[in-house]
């Protein structure tokens, strides 16, 4: 028996085969490489590494206070030698240089000794150092420079001994101290010095605090509102109105909180909120939170109390635009405890702490925040070696960071996203090899991050080069942020899937070698690129990046009836005919409300039914807000896969909020309930899901609305461009089979 093949029948299965592969491929959604699901702020000590130590001398005294010079980058410790009382001046380091010691100061011929607290002034040169172990107390003053001519300058407080908290209030020109006396029953001092350098340096004014509020430990100055608070050891919270001029210093009540000695304070004026660290020996710190807006006395709104070992609170750095700060431990090992202040009255929230060095990085003193270069500096007092500064980075500002990630084929990209937490501060975006050393190939501009709880994608073409295909091959995505917020994205992987580089916020570097190679670790971050292969010679997408010197099309107006198709604009405030949606743009007359079905005004997110409004493009080379797709239009997808549908938001102004919409009836917009990012996702797509969809954005200026996306649900799973040709492969194959069959006789049948 002789087999044959029909060629009708084999013309029939090629058919299928071809429309099957080729026809369900037509079109491709926009494809991805990375990681594309949001992680978490959760980072291993809460984002802190330490960086390094260096050791004062032998005979330098321990660090008692840290007064930080942000202008000229340098810490003077005031420390706790006697006779005579020690300065120690360090330089702060960098990415690639370690901080520095750079000289001491002995006080000699001068009634200073046990430099307990002090206050800075760096726009005029100056440190004030008060000296804690006499009665009466002297204020030392001395040149940041350490140039003693003139002399150094010295005051003897009247009737006020132990100076030891010192602040000062810069527009005013006025420095205070507060005793650390131990008698309770005489009650604590606070003493007003004129410090203006056009004025004579003299004590002006002294107010008795009443029995029980002496022994002052910690205090803060509110400029906003004149006031100081200051924290004693027996848990109270003093306000003190400074006045004007050389008088109107006064007491203004006192609030107890607690009975834990409150050793360190900070204030954030501008939310309103102080906030104090207490030691007790051996038992966890506590963060108390008070809110002190206005002329009135604090109020205690929140309490956290630290982990076990995380033991009295001596020193502590706050950012108030990162809402974030960081307390050191009096304990051993010492631990920098990182701290989400929180929004309004809300708690604070332990973010994670980092361990220092047992025995030689025990019970820190003071600490003294570089917040410029993302750094904290904290003292510490070991037993029988000279005391340690440990450098400690606060967060993930001044790192390069990156993942690897695999591309599956061969692409041109055309955008990069990053999933910011917090919009806060700019961001930097790149691409490296994945070779030995990394090679840079594509970086981005500095880039405004505008995104909370969002990606943040940032288009190939904002950066350089400005345009990029890559190989199927492994690469490294990094990124840099210039904020000690908490912005990035945070997931675990492998060791050596991740990377990070001691940086300083500038250009990425050309080569991962040398001062900058790269630091394996197990630190992953939510990271993708965007690509998508368009058939050859097919126009772009709406919303997609015209090519250089194309002006985009939209703007024309449809005619009368028509829906506009897509890229079209209709014409600044034409009206749709009776029954029409609102053309897209427009919006409602000037006060007056839209009614059902009409388009709202501008920055409402439409109620469902609604036509929302789509901003007019912008012209080229404007900066207005708009919301890009990048993606395949229509989108075809087998029902069971799973489909996302990304739009992008380019030059918004704020946070943006956003909506998704089904368009029914080519006119009817039906709110999607729950679809409020800038990703529409499907998963499993099923029939029903076909349609039109589009998304409003609204941010702090106004809104803006996605071109019409088309979904078509297809029985075929969409494949990628290896099987188009796999297919061509095999519809060759079967025709040239064809032709063989057509042309050979087998004896004793027929061919058909």
């Amino acid at each position: 028996m002789t087999t044959f093949v029909s060629r009708s029948a084999a013309w029939s299965i090629l058919f299928l085969l071809f429309y099957g592969v080729i026809g369900a491929s037509y079109t491709l959604a926009e494809e991805s490489a990375g990681i594309l699901e949001p992680g978490t702020t959760q980072y291993p000590n809460g984002g802190m590494r330490r960086m390094d130590a260096i050791s004062f001398k032998t005979g330098d005294g321990n660090p008692w206070c840290a007064l930080m010079d942000p202008l000229d980058g340098h810490i003077y410790f005031g420390t706790n030698n006697q006779n005579p009382g020690k300065v120690v001046k360090i330089k702060v380091g960098t990415a690639d240089t370690l901080h520095q010691y750079v000289e001491t100061k002995s006080l000699n011929g001068f009634n200073s000794d046990y430099f307990k607290g002090g206050a800075i002034d760096p726009d005029h040169g100056f440190a004030y150092f008060g000296s804690s172990m006499k009665t009466p107390g002297h204020v030392v003053r001395v040149r940041l420079d350490f140039n003693y001519a003139p002399a150094l300058e010295e005051i003897t407080l009247q009737d006020v001994g132990y100076p030891r908290v010192g602040l000062i209030h810069k527009q005013e020109g006025y420095l205070y101290f507060a005793a650390d006396n131990t008698s309770s029953a005489t009650g604590g001092r606070v003493v007003k010095i004129d410090i203006h350098p056009t004025r004579t340096f003299k004590q002006v004014q002294r107010i008795t605090l009443p029995s029980g509020e002496n022994s002052v430990q910690s205090g803060v100055l509110d400029e906003i509102n004149n006031c100081a608070y200051f924290g004693n050891a027996s848990g109270r919270v003093i306000k003190v109105n400074l006045g004007t001029g050389e008088s109107g210093l006064e007491r203004e009540g006192a609030l107890a909180i607690g009975s834990e000695n409150l050793r360190c304070a900070l204030i954030d004026a501008q939310r309103g909120y102080l906030y104090f660290g207490s030691y007790v020996a051996n038992t966890p710190g506590k963060v108390y939170k008070l809110s002190c807006a206005g002329t009135g006395m604090p109020i205690l709104k929140n309490t956290l109390t630290l982990n076990t070992g995380e033991n009295g609170l001596w020193g502590a750095i706050i950012d108030t635009d990162a809402n974030r700060a960081w307390f050191g431990s009096y304990s051993n090992p010492a631990y920098i405890v990182k701290v989400d202040l929180g929004e309004g009255d809300a708690a604070p929230l332990r973010l994670g702490s980092l361990a220092l060095t047992p025995n030689t990085e025990k019970q820190v003193l003071s600490a003294a925040g570089d917040l410029h270069n993302g750094y904290g500096y904290f003292a510490t007092q070991p037993s029988g070696i000279p005391p340690a500064i440990v450098r400690v980075s606060l967060s993930q500002k001044s790192y390069i960071k990156g993942t690897r990630v695999a591309l599956s084929e061969a692409a041109d990209i055309h955008s990069m996203s990053f999933y910011s937490h917090k919009a806060s501060g700019n961001v930097r975006l790149a691409i490296y090899s994945d070779t030995t050393p990394p090679s840079l190939l594509w970086q981005s501009n500095p880039v405004a991050n505008t995104m909370s709880e969002d990606w943040l994608t940032v288009p190939i073409a904002n950066g350089s080069p400005s345009s990029i295909a890559l190989e199927e091959k492994e690469y490294f995505l990094a990124w840099q942020v210039d904020s000690n917020a908490d912005v990035p994205s945070y997931q675990s992987c492998t060791l050596g899937d991740g990377f990070l580089i001691p940086y300083q916020w500038e250009d990425f570097p050309q080569s991962l070698s040398d001062k900058n190679a790269p630091v394996s670790t197990t630190e992953a971050w939510s990271i993708y690129l965007n690509y998508g292969d368009l058939p050859e010679g097919e126009a772009p997408t709406e919303g997609e990046v015209p090519s250089e010197g194309e002006a985009p099309s939209e703007g024309e107006a449809p005619s009368e009836g028509e829906t506009p198709t897509e890229g079209e604009m209709p014409s600044e405030g034409e009206a749709p005919a009776e029954g029409e949606a609102p053309s897209e743009g427009e919006t409602s007359g000037e006060g007056e409300a839209p009614s059902e079905g009409e388009t709202p005004t501008e920055g409402e997110v439409p109620s469902e039914g609604e036509a929302p409004t789509e901003g007019e493009a912008p012209s080229e080379g404007e900066d207005e807000f708009a919301l890009l797709y990048t993606g395949s239009n229509p989108i075809r997808s087998a029902t069971g896969s799973r489909v996302e549908i990304k739009i992008h938001p380019v030059n918004p102004s704020g946070q943006v909020v956003y909506q998704w919409y089904k368009i029914v009836n080519d006119h009817d917009f039906q709110l999607l309930e729950g679809m409020d990012t800038s990703i529409l996702r499907f998963d499993p797509v099923e029939e029903e899901h076909e349609g039109k969809y589009c998304c409003i954005g609204v941010d702090e200026e106004g809104s803006a609305q996605s071109p019409t996306i088309v979904l078509q649900i297809l029985s075929s799973l969409p494949v990628s461009g290896t099987l188009i040709l796999c297919a061509i492969a095999v519809f060759c194959s079967v025709f040239f089979f064809i032709r063989s069959t057509a042309q050979t006789s087998v004896p004793g049948t027929k061919t058909q």
